[in-house]
């Protein structure tokens, strides 16, 4: 049977979790492990353990006895996005045995385990979260390798730590990882009781690391706010630059500062945000310029001290951009990450609107002429903020890969069930109003800003059908949106889709805001062809 007819087959699905962003449907291949020896000339890869679970991140214990993994063990793991830590025992190297076809499981309740390592000294170390109902930080625990046991927190620092950037390392008995803070992202050193060391930390943000078997020295990849992610090596708290692949480039071109500044929130609150003006080179825009607001995604995520394409080509078209961390973001403690749980579109909505209007407070910015934009969690901020602005503050948005309805979010969501228990602090079978309240959907007939809905067909994060009824709404509100779909990407679009639609989407956002706000656009006319 040729790939087009299989392609074509009725999906059979029985399983609560079926597909994945960025990897599509999975119902019928989970990911099994693999072990490959490389003595051979030509080896074939043998498969590990069960072949019906789906496993994650692994790693081998030293004396290559063992592996440990991730995995969904049934459709409870499935439905509430959780998982287990197990083990399977490997044949010796050269030897016919086929090692445990079936896994110890080695974590007594679920919890959201990322990344296992192994200590010297054989014992088992891992992050992860532990209380599945809640939202938090990764912590270290240590867990027994050999049988089925409640893991141990080792490490309680109100610091966030970010496996999801590279993978930890396990070095002189001590656990290095990333970690976000304040907008930058440092390499921390954890011991075995959980104390933590800086071991690099500056305006800036490590994206990988990694230790040289040998030699034990540490590089990294670090951005900055004006040079996008280049190797380094870190010795003593200082970094130095290995390479110069961006030298060429970074001389021809006008690259706009980064500051960071400390806003007023509605209640008092300080909220740090990071304003980027154009470059010299920028168009003039009249005596003042165009604004632009950006909301990241996430929510817990955090704008700050690395290269951002995003900010530095809307400033080169001649706005001032203000990206802020508002409750809710990373970097700033877990209270501050979980303050808007079961609240979402209150506090971090008041954040939002004291970050705009410091924008509109700068001498050089036009408060006539401001615009809100933002992808993900970010695209949900600037749908509620259109809905709410009823000062007319926004005069374009730009409303991107965005969860507009939580209680469709629910059914279509690769994470939709888990996101919205945990996040929102509720269920659909035990209060959807709550649900139906935290949904900027029920204020869309409200938006009358000209807005752009931008959004990739094959996005299962946030599925192409919240954008589909956010445009709907608008249209029989007598509103005024453009939808742009964009065929074969997924919810990582602007940050790794195919390099044209990545070139396309910048020139279409910025038609969009040039025709709304004045700013720059790239000579392109992608919305007159509609």
């Amino acid at each position: 049977m040729g790939a087009e007819e299989l392609r074509r087959r009725p999906k059979i699905i029985t399983s609560p979790s079926y597909r994945f962003n960025a990897v599509g449907y999975n119902h019928d291949r989970p990911q099994q492990l693999w072990m490959v020896d490389l003595s051979s000339p030509a080896p074939d890869p043998v498969a590990v353990g069960a072949a019906g679970l789906n496993h994650g991140a692994f790693a081998v214990s030293p004396d290559a006895t063992a592996v440990v993994a991730t995995a969904a063990l049934g459709p409870d793991d499935m439905v509430n996005g959780t998982n287990h830590l197990i083990r399977y025992d490997l044949p010796a190297p050269g030897s016919d045995a086929a090692g445990s076809p079936e896994p110890t499981v080695l974590t007594a309740r679920p919890g959201y385990w990322t990344q296992p390592v192994w200590h010297g000294d054989g014992r088992l170390l891992t992050l992860g979260f532990d209380r599945v109902d809640e939202i938090g930080f990764d912590r270290l625990f240590e867990v027994d390798p050999t049988h089925t046991g409640v893991p141990v927190q080792v490490a309680f620092d109100d610091v966030s730590m970010d496996a999801g950037r590279s993978q930890i390392r396990c070095v002189d008995g001590a656990v290095l990882v990333t970690g976000p803070r304040r907008g930058r992202v440092a390499i921390d050193r954890y011991d075995i009781d959980g104390a933590r060391t800086v071991l690099y930390e500056d305006d800036s943000t490590v994206v990988a690391f990694d230790v040289a078997p040998n030699t034990g020295e540490l590089f990294a990849a670090i951005t900055t706010t004006q040079r996008p992610a280049e190797l380094w090596k870190v010795a003593a708290g200082h970094a130095t630059k290995l390479v110069a692949l961006n030298d060429d480039v970074l001389a021809e071109v006008d690259i706009a500062a980064t500051e960071s500044v400390a806003v007023t929130s509605l209640d008092g609150t300080i909220v740090e945000a990071f304003v980027t003006r154009p470059p010299a080179s920028a168009p003039s825009t009249g005596s003042q310029r165009p604004g632009l607001v950006y909301v990241h995604g996430g929510p817990m995520f955090q704008y700050g001290h690395y290269f951002f394409d995003e900010f530095q080509l809307a400033a080169a078209a001649g706005y001032v951009v203000i990206g802020g961390n508002p409750r809710g973001s990373d970097g700033y403690g877990e209270s501050w990450a979980r303050d808007i749980v079961g609240n979402f579109g209150n506090r971090d909505w008041q954040d939002v609107q004291a970050i705009t209007r410091f924008l509109a407070d700068q001498p050089d910015v036009d408060v006539e002429r401001i615009g809100i934009g933002g992808g993900s969690y970010g695209g949900f901020m600037t749908c509620w903020a259109l809905g709410h602005d009823t000062e007319g503050r926004y005069r374009a948005g730009l409303v991107e890969r965005a969860v507009t309805d939580f209680e469709s979010m629910a059914g279509t969501s690769d994470i939709g069930q888990d996101f919205i228990r945990r996040m929102l602090d509720a269920t659909i079978e035990d209060d959807v109003e709550a649900i139906r309240r935290q949904s900027p959907l029920n204020w869309a007939h409200q938006i009358k800003a000209p807005t752009l809905i931008l959004h990739s067909e094959e996005d299962w994060r946030c599925p192409i059908e919240q954008a589909e009824r956010l445009y709907a709404a608008i249209w029989r509100n007598a509103g005024n949106a453009i939808l742009v779909r964009f065929p074969g990407e997924n919810h990582e679009l602007s940050r790794s889709g195919s390099p044209k639609h990545r070139v396309e989407r910048f020139e279409i956002v910025h038609e969009f805001f040039a025709a709304h706000l004045g700013g720059a656009d790239f000579g392109t006319s992608h919305l007159n062809q509609a």
